[in-house]
């Protein structure tokens, strides 16, 4: 991977130009966006317990109207395994107790992405694609090739100097 530290630079008269400006702009919109929108939900989640509060001192119903807009309280149940079981143990008694509909056997794509990664940084090999039999020998065991897919994802990303 190039190092975008050493990256050429290249000239407003390129054919290019305008597509990649228009790429670093949107990346920049993109990110405000994301900041704007961590920030909106950061104040939700702060004005929401003082909302509830009042709702229930001042013995509002579960449903008011404010400004044209129905706000209303919700009530989910949160479930997670107690403070000295682990997601394991979890899954264990949902088993015995015949609730296996809501135990899911499953990987993380990308963590798995990112360990084949680390392989081919480790050993210098990348593998080019599916076709690449040779190189996905040198790096995945045997059970994994006859499974997974692997194949490079290009893409362009920005970085503001």
């Amino acid at each position: 991977m190039p190092n975008p530290t050493t990256a050429d630079s290249l000239d407003a008269a390129h054919p290019a130009y305008q597509g990649f400006d228009r790429f670093i702009k949107l990346t920049t919109r993109k990110r405000a966006l994301e900041s704007e929108l961590d920030d909106v939900k950061a104040a939700i989640d702060a004005l929401e317990p003082q909302l509830l509060a009042y709702m229930a001192d001042a013995g509002l119903k579960k449903t008011t109207t404010v400004a044209g807009w129905t706000i209303y309280t919700t009530r989910d149940p949160y479930v997670k395994p107690k403070a000295d079981y682990t997601r394991q143990d979890v899954c264990r008694a949902l088993k015995e107790a015949g609730l296996e509909q809501y135990v899911k056997e499953d990987f993380h794509t990308r963590s798995l992405t990112a360990y084949v990664k680390a392989l081919e940084e480790e050993r210098e090999i990348v593998i080019a694609g599916n076709d690449d039999e040779e190189n996905k020998r040198l790096i995945l065991p045997a059970e994994l090739i006859a499974v997974l897919d692997v194949n490079p994802k290009f893409g362009i990303r920005a970085l503001r100097r």
